[in-house]
Formats: structure tokens, C-alpha cells, sequence
């Protein structure tokens, strides 16, 4: 499985999705490029690793090490999990606004230094296809964007959209700089 998209934002259960290999990458959760993989003990167990020298047979896992570990990355990745829970965490969000191009749009808002873009598979080409969406605007909202933030873009969503927009409840609306969102 590859879980690239989710594991920055909601925890995994591999037992219980009944995982037998699941994949992602660090730098999800704004940490190093550093692969993360998980595998079912029994399909380990049977897979010869590919390498001059295996580690011993111990440790389903470490019989795939290619050598030393890098331990700069996992130090960086340790530091890297941010929230403690995963309550508060956003996703990626892939919108569509009626009769206003997501190019346009991503375009517009980049005007107003959102960080959004437009267009492409978004690293999800099977989901992509399957849709059949077409064009669609991608946000990514991530741990150091503020609230005062979020409640901008919102705003020019809905300006955009031709929505009226209430004012924020006593949040304060600060410029974002170019690729915060």
C-alpha cells in the first residue's frame, strides 16, 4: 500500500487494514527524504533480500539494510512528527470552484501569494483518471500555516466564488507568504 497521501494525517493500523507491505515517505510530515516502510513479518521472512551481504536473519526488517543507517535522517525524521495526536492535522484538499477555471483560480490566488497550483495527477495518476475530475485546484494546508492564514484563503475562495464572507471570529488575517499554503 502506499500510504504517502495518509500517514501524515490520520495513524495507520496495518494490522487491521491487513497490510502486507505499506510504504511512505517522510518528507510527508515535513521531515527528510527517507523512506518508511512497513512489512508483514511472515512475507519477510520468505523474501530473500537483494543486497552482497544480508544482515543476519534477526529482525525481519534489518535483513534489508543496504548498511549503516542513515542516522542523520532518522534523527531528522524523529524530530519531525509536530503534533503529538493527529486531531488538528489537515489534509491536502483538491477543489473545484462552479464556472471559474482551476487555472484561473490557482493563478488568482497565486496573485495573492497562496502557494496553490493547478492541473497535473497530483501524484495520485490511478485516482486521478478514475475520477475523471479534470482540472482541480490543490491546497496543502500544513502544520505552519495559522489559522489567520487558513481564514484567508478561505476568503479569497469565497470572494472568488462569489459568496459573501463573514468576518473571522476575532482572528486576524495576516499575508502569506508565497508557497505557505
Amino acid at each position: 500500500m502506499d500510504a504517502v497521501q495518509y500517514a501524515p494525517h490520520l495513524p495507520i493500523d496495518v494490522k487491521a487494514i491487513d497490510a502486507d507491505v505499506l510504504v511512505f515517505s517522510a518528507y510527508k510530515l515535513c521531515g527528510p527524504h527517507l523512506g518508511i516502510a512497513y512489512g508483514r513479518r511472515e512475507l519477510l521472512e520468505a523474501w530473500r533480500p537483494y543486497k552482497a551481504r544480508p544482515a543476519g536473519t534477526s529482525g525481519a526488517g534489518s535483513r534489508f539494510e543496504t548498511g549503516s543507517l542513515p542516522s542523520e535522517l532518522l534523527g531528522g525524521f524523529i524530530a519531525t512528527y509536530g503534533l503529538p495526536r493527529t486531531t488538528d492535522r489537515v489534509p491536502i484538499f483538491l477543489l473545484n470552484l462552479p464556472n471559474v477555471a482551476a487555472s484561473t483560480l490557482a493563478a488568482d490566488l497565486a496573485a495573492q501569494d497562496f502557494g496553490v497550483w493547478s492541473g497535473g495527477n497530483f501524484y495520485a495518476l490511478g485516482l486521478y483518471e478514475r475520477l475523471n475530475w479534470g482540472e482541480a485546484l490543490r491546497v496543502g494546508i500544513s502544520h505552519y500555516n495559522t489559522l489567520a492564514e487558513v481564514d484567508q484563503l478561505t476568503a479569497a475562495l469565497r470572494r472568488r466564488a462569489g459568496v459573501s464572507s463573514a468576518p473571522a471570529s476575532g482572528r486576524t488575517a495576516k499575508r502569506l507568504q508565497p508557497g505557505a499554503v
